[in-house]
């Protein structure tokens, strides 16, 4: 088994980044489908070999269940990661 793939923390976001823009565009189909974009975002990072920390699967919750925008997700992963 190979290893892990590790990218860097700029891949790791330009990759959620693209797979949001695309939730947000209304290719996926509005406000609920974009919320099932957070399932998909998640299944392509563990396509990856990556998984993420708890700290946002659990956002990824909060983003699923509609309480929060993927805005304020976003902005929650960088304020988390500039600390």
């Amino acid at each position: 088994m190979d290893a892990p793939a590790v990218l860097s923390p700029e891949e790791l976001h330009a990759s959620r980044t693209a797979t949001l823009g695309w939730a947000r565009s209304g290719e996926a189909g509005g406000a609920t489908a974009e919320r099932g974009a957070a399932a998909e975002a998640l299944a392509s990072v563990r396509a990856e070999g990556l998984e993420p920390s708890t700290y946002v699967q659990e956002l990824l919750s909060f983003f699923d269940a509609g309480e929060i925008s993927a805005d304020e997700m976003i902005e929650r992963v960088r304020l988390h990661h500039s600390r």
